[in-house]
C-alpha cells in the first residue's frame, strides 16, 4: 500500500477536527499542534499530533486511522514521524495512550512514568483526568527516552 505522511494546513482543519470529535478527542488548534495526516493509495487514512504545552513540553497524541485502513502498520508510520520530530525539540515528550497501547508506544522509545511527578505538567495532569470521565479503557503516562 502506497502511503505519504504531509503535515497538515489550515485546510484540513476541518477533517482533523471531524476525525477527533466521532471518537471524543481533544481538538486540534492549528496555532499550537503540529498536525500529520498519512494518506494511503490517495485517500486521508490516520492522523496524529505533537501537541505544544509550554517551551519544554509537548503532547504526542491524537493517533488515529481509519476503520478501513487499520491492521496494515499505518499507525507505526505516525508515531515514528512524530517521534523523530519530537526527537529534535528540547524539552519533554509526553504521551497517554489507552493502557493496552502502552507496548506499541513504548516500542518507539517512550517509557512508563508516574502522574504524580513533580515534572508532569498540569495540563497534561487534566488530560489524565478528561481521559478518565471519557472513556472506559483506563490510559498510561509515558515520556519519550531523553
Amino acid at each position: 500500500m502506497q502511503t505519504r505522511l504531509t503535515r497538515a494546513t489550515q485546510e484540513d482543519m476541518k477533517w482533523v477536527n471531524t476525525q477527533y470529535e466521532q471518537i471524543k478527542f481533544m481538538l486540534s488548534d492549528f496555532a499550537t499542534d503540529d498536525i500529520w495526516i498519512l494518506e494511503a493509495e490517495g485517500q486521508k487514512a490516520g492522523l496524529g499530533r505533537l501537541v505544544q504545552i509550554d517551551e519544554q513540553n509537548w503532547e504526542l497524541g491524537g493517533i488515529y486511522v481509519l476503520e478501513k485502513y487499520r491492521g496494515a502498520g499505518l499507525a507505526r508510520k505516525i508515531v515514528q514521524q512524530l517521534c523523530d520530530i519530537g526527537r529534535n525539540k528540547k524539552g519533554n515528550i509526553w504521551c497517554i495512550p489507552f493502557n493496552h497501547l502502552s507496548s506499541f508506544y513504548q516500542s518507539f522509545g517512550l517509557e512508563s512514568y508516574a502522574p504524580n511527578h513533580t515534572e508532569v505538567p498540569q495540563e497534561i495532569l487534566s488530560k489524565i483526568n478528561y481521559c478518565a470521565s471519557t472513556f472506559t479503557q483506563e490510559v498510561d503516562l509515558l515520556k519519550l527516552k531523553d
